[in-house]
């Protein structure tokens, strides 16, 4: 197999010098970015299903998993107050329709809306 010789010119050396000297570093940041993004994300997300885990029956919990899972983590009844909840429940209905996703089921929703309104500061 013949050899193959590269030739650089100054500049072209100096930059691949000046990259690969870098080149540590901007992994190293990436590494810990990514790091960083992932533990954010779960965060958050255990943060948003903390209030509903110790206040919800397991049907509950199974319902908030199964409709509001979906698309976002299930939030907390705490988060807006009672009347505010029934809009926003029939506001997500029309946007898994939108999306595509499955309806919520009206019993479903007539359990989130109670379970959201029962918990939620007045």
């Amino acid at each position: 197999m013949p050899k193959m010789t590269i030739t650089l010119t100054q500049s072209q050396t100096q930059r691949t010098r000046r990259i690969t000297a870098i080149m540590p570093c901007m992994l190293f940041s990436i590494s810990i970015l990514t790091v960083l993004g992932m533990t954010g994300c779960d965060m958050g997300k255990q943060e948003a299903t903390m209030g509903f885990q110790t206040s919800a029956s397991s049907e509950t919990q199974t319902l908030l998993k199964k409709w509001c899972g979906d698309c976002h983590a299930p939030p907390r009844p705490s988060s807006h107050g009672r009347g505010e909840w029934r809009p926003i429940v029939l506001r997500m209905q029309q946007h898994r329709n939108t999306s595509g996703l499955s309806p919520i089921a009206e019993e479903d929703m007539r359990k989130l809306i109670h379970y959201f309104q029962t918990n939620a500061p007045s």
